[in-house]
């Protein structure tokens, strides 16, 4: 049996080729100013790269809570 995967990138933009508002954050280890960008034309709420602080974790997420 063959698995089609994606990654968090693609996953956002299929939710929003089938019109979804959902909202959608990234915690990753990548931090490529081409990957914050795509994300952020595609409608993410928030990319938090790793390391990071609980306190940090807890600002950016309770901006989209």
């Amino acid at each position: 049996m063959t698995r089609a995967y994606m990654n968090g990138l693609q996953l956002l933009e299929q939710l929003r080729s089938q019109g979804s508002s959902v909202q959608f954050g990234f915690v990753t280890s990548e931090s490529q100013i081409s990957m914050r960008e795509q994300a952020i034309a595609n409608g993410a709420s928030f990319l938090l790269a790793k390391p990071f602080t609980a306190e940090t974790f807890q600002e950016i997420v309770s901006t989209v809570l």
